[in-house]
């Protein structure tokens, strides 16, 4: 499956040569997504700074870039209802790993740093 970011570069979830895709499901008009995205992209770079992190939204560009500053080249406007199935509530996290979903963290608040950083490890070490 192949996937477009906001600006413009193709990422190919089947070809990602054992590395993860951590796919951040999120919305602007969800509060909770809004404040946790940015947090959440940092600690998955603090943890592996080589990492692809994309944010998956229904939202338009515009929108995108007023609520998701800094993280905006990694915003996938998402239509794709397939990459969708099975999400539960937002914010939720799916790893995928040369395009199977390997894990998938839904509602992330339950999640301590700490133990997001030890998931983000774990997928890193594994990768090298």
């Amino acid at each position: 499956m192949q996937l477009h970011t906001a600006d413009g570069a193709l990422i190919d979830l089947a070809n990602t040569g054992g590395k993860p895709v951590y796919l951040l499901f999120s919305a602007a008009s969800c509060g909770i997504c809004a404040e946790e995205y940015p947090n959440v992209a940092r600690a998955i770079f603090e943890a592996d700074p080589s990492a692809c992190i994309l944010m998956l939204t229904r939202e338009t560009t515009s929108t995108v870039g007023a609520h998701y500053g800094e993280f905006t080249q990694h915003v996938v406007l998402d239509h794709n209802i397939e990459i969708q199935s099975n999400v539960q509530a937002m914010p939720t996290i799916k790893i995928v790993v040369d395009g199977v979903v390997d894990q998938t963290i839904n509602g992330l608040g339950a999640h301590s740093a700490a133990q997001f950083k030890h998931i983000v490890e774990s997928y890193r070490d594994a990768a090298n």
